[in-house]
C-alpha cells in the first residue's frame, strides 16, 4: 500500500483524527438495566470523552489558525448540502422539542461537526491519485487499534472485555467486547479488518491477521455483524475475476445450506443466544422497539423529538419492556425520523443511497474501492439494527464518513470530471508548504 502523503507531511492532523475516531474505550461497568446509572450523567467515562473532544477541538483550532490555510485544502466532490441540511433540521427539531436537553444534543452534533472537519482537513491534503489508498489506510488504522484495545483489556481487565449487558432483556451474556467496545461494534470492525488483511497484507502477517480478525468476529456473538460480513463474502465472490473463487464460493454456500437444514435446531439455539426462536423472531426484541418508534413517530411525524436526548426521554416514558428502556430505536432511519421528522429521515436515506450507489459503481475499479464497498455494506447492515449518524460520534461514524467522502470523490474522478471549485479554496495548494 502506498505511503500516505497526509500522514507524512501532516502527522498532527492525521493522528488527531485517528485518536478522535478511536475515542475513549469503556472502562466503567454501568447498570445493565440501563435505567439507573450509579455514576450519574457526569462520570469518569463521560468526562474523559468530553475532555478528549475539547482537547481535539482546541488542538485543531490552533493548527488551523497557525497554518492560515482553509480546512478544505483542495476541492473535493462530496456534496455537503445534504449534511448541512440534516444538521439544520436536527438543530431545529432539538430547539422545538419540549423534552430535549438541547445542551446535550448540540454537544453531540458538535462532535460530528468536529469529526467531519478533521477528516476533510487531512483527506483534502492528500493528492487525488492517492486518496483511495489513504482512505483504506485510515480506516484500517482505526479498526486495528480498536480491536487491539479490546484484546489488551481482555488480558488485563477481562471483566470489562467480555461481560456485556444484552441490549433489551438486561441478561448478561459472554461476548467479546463487553463494556470496552460494544460487541456489535467490535464485530463490524473485525469484519472490516478481515478484508483489509485479505486484500492488502501478504505472507505470514496475512494468515495471522485473518485468523485473528475472524476469531474476534465470531467471539463477538454479533448476528448483525455476521450478516453484514456474509453479504460482503457474497459480493467478493461476485466481483472476483478468478473462476476458482466463484466455484469454491458456490460449493461453500451449498454446504452451508445443507448444514443449516440438517442442524436447524442447533442453529436456532446458537443464533438465539440461548433464548430460542423468540429471540430470532423479535431480533432480540428490536421489533418491539420499532413498534414503540412507530408510535412515537405517529404522534410527532414532522418535527420529531430532537437529536438523541429527546428520543431517549420519549422512549423511556412509553417503554413497556420491564426493567429496561432502550437508549435509541435500534434503526438508523427510524431514529432519524423520530429525531428530526420525515425530512431528516429522507436526508439520511439520500446520504446512504448516494454512498452505496457510488461505491457499487466504483468497486471494480481497484482493490481499494472494493474494500470501501465492503466497509460501507457492513456499516449499512449495522445501521439497520443500530443508528450511526443519529447517535454520538464513534468509530463506525468515522468509518462511514470516510466511505461517503471517498466514494463521492472517486465517482467524480471515474467520470473524468473535476469536483466543483470554490473561490475560497486554492486548487494549486502545495502540500509541502504546510507540515502541521
Amino acid at each position: 500500500m502506498p505511503k500516505s502523503t497526509s500522514r507524512m507531511l501532516y502527522p498532527v492532523r492525521y493522528w488527531l483524527f485517528v485518536i478522535y475516531a478511536v475515542g475513549v474505550p469503556g472502562f466503567l461497568k454501568f447498570d445493565p438495566t440501563g435505567r439507573v446509572h450509579e455514576f450519574g450523567l457526569f462520570n469518569p467515562q463521560s468526562i474523559a470523552s468530553i475532555v478528549l473532544t475539547c482537547c481535539t477541538a482546541l488542538f485543531f483550532f490552533c493548527i488551523a489558525t497557525a497554518s492560515r490555510k482553509a480546512i478544505i485544502a483542495t476541492p473535493t466532490a462530496i456534496d455537503l448540502k445534504p449534511f448541512v441540511a440534516l444538521l439544520a433540521v436536527l438543530s431545529i427539531a432539538t430547539l422545538l422539542s419540549p423534552k430535549d436537553d438541547f445542551a446535550i444534543s448540540f454537544y453531540r452534533l458538535g462532535e460530528w461537526f468536529l469529526g467531519f472537519c478533521l477528516l476533510l482537513s487531512t483527506y483534502t491534503r492528500q493528492p487525488r491519485e492517492q486518496r483511495d489508498s489513504f482512505a483504506v489506510s485510515l480506516m484500517a488504522q482505526i479498526c486495528w487499534i480498536d480491536i487491539c484495545i479490546v484484546w489488551i483489556f481482555l488480558l488485563f481487565y477481562p471483566s470489562l472485555a467480555v461481560n456485556s449487558p444484552e441490549e433489551l432483556t438486561g441478561a448478561i451474556q459472554i461476548r467479546l467486547g463487553g463494556y470496552v467496545i460494544h460487541p456489535n461494534t467490535l464485530g463490524v470492525l473485525a469484519g472490516i479488518a478481515f478484508w483489509h488483511a485479505l486484500l492488502f497484507l501478504r505472507g505470514g502477517r496475512k494468515l495471522l491477521a485473518l485468523v485473528f480478525t475472524l476469531s474476534t468476529l465470531v467471539l463477538t456473538y454479533s448476528r448483525g455483524a455476521w450478516l453484514g460480513f456474509a453479504a460482503t463474502v457474497v459480493l467478493y465472490i461476485l466481483f472476483s475475476k478468478k473462476s476458482a473463487v466463484r466455484v469454491l464460493g458456490i460449493l461453500a454456500t451449498m454446504l452451508a445450506s445443507v448444514g443449516a437444514i440438517l442442524f436447524s435446531d442447533k442453529m436456532i439455539d446458537f443464533l438465539g443466544r440461548g433464548q430460542g426462536e423468540k429471540s430470532l423472531a423479535t431480533l432480540s426484541q428490536r421489533t418491539e422497539v420499532w413498534a414503540l418508534a412507530a408510535k412515537m413517530i405517529s404522534q410527532r411525524p414532522l418535527l420529531g423529538y430532537g437529536y438523541i436526548d429527546g428520543v431517549k426521554v420519549r422512549l423511556a416514558s412509553i417503554s413497556h419492556l420491564g426493567n429496561f428502556f432502550p437508549p435509541h430505536v435500534h434503526n438508523e432511519f427510524l431514529q432519524a425520523w423520530a429525531s428530526g421528522g420525515i425530512l431528516a429521515a429522507l436526508l439520511i436515506f439520500l446520504v446512504y443511497w448516494r454512498g452505496l450507489r457510488q461505491a457499487f459503481r466504483l468497486a471494480r475499479g481497484s482493490v481499494y474501492r472494493l474494500f470501501i464497498l465492503f466497509t460501507l455494506v457492513q456499516l449499512f447492515f449495522y445501521s439497520l439494527a443500530g443508528p450511526i449518524i443519529t447517535k454520538s460520534f464513534v468509530q463506525v461514524g468515522a468509518l462511514l464518513l470516510i466511505c461517503f467522502l471517498t466514494s463521492a470523490d472517486g465517482y467524480w474522478r471515474m467520470a473524468g470530471s473535476q469536483p466543483p471549485s470554490r473561490a475560497s479554496i486554492d486548487a494549486n495548494h502545495r502540500a509541502d508548504q504546510v507540515t502541521i
